[in-house]
């Protein structure tokens, strides 16, 4: 052959690397081709998907990056429950990093193009970083339930145990799917794969049935009975007048906000994913199909908001970082006094240091020791009062000013 004739041959075997590429996803095209255009977006709908998910991908990374950096630059922040958030935000920031930002280019061809290998690995690490956050919201309902209604502590090791544990029970959730119980595939509008949703076997039926048990039903009954008795348990102490810890309410108020969002994000692929199981899946057109999967996927974006914009101190953190500020600034806000504790102090001290007419008061005899004593017994008193609230947070420093001698 001449060297005309062999590019020739190349050229040509190129140019259908494309098409021999598409002959791999026959299955799931003829799947879905079965169920009519109705399956498809439109040109329009493809390109506003992959702008949303685009825009989920870039966001979500950011800040579940950036809880991760105030958590890992902040030792005080390092509790038991914020290392379990930190869990939630590790499996959050994976489907950010391994799932979204695929799913995004696929919508903008219209189409999954990075064969069937890459899409059931996709399906899978989304699988299982999904079963893994709303495993981490159980835990930490768990945490919240023990804490509050037995006024029990959970230890670091006991800790890093139960993540342990949510990432066995993840992947106990997905391994079906390579092990031959069932399969992922192609789901409407082909962006991504997914368990196989709207198959007739009843292989592919009893694993989507164990999926919803699992993943879903089981780690919403522990939420519902650990908030529904801590719900019972504050109402109680309140009629006899012993309350819960603020800084405990304002925890539990702020992962009970994490864990309704998550609840709304999921709840309709739910359903529509169920319209599949149970035989309706005629009525899913793709706009239907391709809304609740693609809002689900904006959940990873709302936990690290709600976690900073819910947490001063996470907030003061990471306003730190941004601004450049050093350590050191950021455990001076976390644990400055109250403004009326400053003036408190102030006052208190100037009473006995200073006579009526403003000069110092050299007849009152032991009027200043005496004020001198009582500041320090006052300030006695507020390092008491934080290092019990510090304890509360597992930290044991004091502000300067209460260890500073000022007069």
């Amino acid at each position: 052959m001449t060297f005309e004739q062999n590019f020739t041959v190349l050229s040509s075997s190129l140019a259908t690397l494309p098409s021999i590429a598409n002959d791999g996803w026959k299955w799931a095209l003829h799947h879905q081709a079965q169920n009519g255009s109705s399956k498809r977006l439109s040109p329009e709908g493809y390109l506003w998907t992959a702008t949303f998910l685009g825009v989920i991908a870039i966001g979500s990374t950011l800040a579940n990056l950036s809880v991760i950096i105030v958590l890992f630059k902040n030792p005080q922040l390092r509790t038991p429950v914020n290392l379990m958030l930190l869990n939630l935000t590790v499996s959050d920031l994976l489907i950010s990093v391994c799932g979204t930002p695929w799913t995004a280019v696929a919508a903008f061809h219209g189409h999954w193009i990075f064969g069937e290998g890459l899409c059931q690995a996709y399906a899978f690490a989304t699988g299982v970083s999904g079963i893994a956050s709303i495993g981490s919201l159980s835990v930490i309902a768990l945490e919240r339930y023990w804490l509050i209604t037995h006024s029990g502590t959970i230890s670091k090791p006991v800790t890093v145990l139960a993540v342990f544990l949510v990432w066995v029970y993840a992947l106990a959730g997905m391994l079906p799917t390579v092990t031959g119980w069932s399969s992922l595939e192609l789901e409407s509008p082909n962006i991504a794969c997914a368990p196989n949703w709207e198959s007739p076997e009843f292989a592919d039926r009893s694993y989507i049935v164990y999926l919803i048990v699992f993943a879903l039903i089981i780690p919403a009954g522990i939420i519902c009975f650990c908030y529904g008795s801590i719900i019972v348990f504050v109402k109680r102490h309140a009629r006899s007048g012993q309350g819960v810890a603020k800084s405990q309410r304002n925890v539990t108020k702020m992962i009970s906000v994490m864990i309704a969002a998550f609840f709304i994000a999921w709840m309709p692929y739910t359903i529509v994913s169920a319209t599949a199981v149970f035989g309706f899946g005629d009525l899913i057109t793709a706009p239907i199909a391709t809304m609740p999967a693609v809002f689900a996927k904006a959940s990873f974006l709302y936990n690290p908001i709600i976690y900073i914009f819910m947490n001063p101190q996470a907030r003061s953190a990471l306003c730190a970082i941004l601004t450049c500020g050093s350590r050191r600034d950021v455990s001076q806000w976390l644990h400055r006094p109250s403004t009326f504790l400053r003036r408190r102090l102030g006052t208190f001290a100037s009473v006995y240091a200073e006579s009526p007419d403003g000069s110092k008061d050299s007849e009152m005899g032991g009027s200043i020791v005496n004020g001198r004593r009582a500041v320090a017994r006052l300030r006695a008193a507020s390092i008491k009062m934080f290092t019990a609230k510090a304890a509360e947070r597992e930290d044991t420093s004091v502000p300067d000013i209460l260890t500073e001698s000022k007069v």
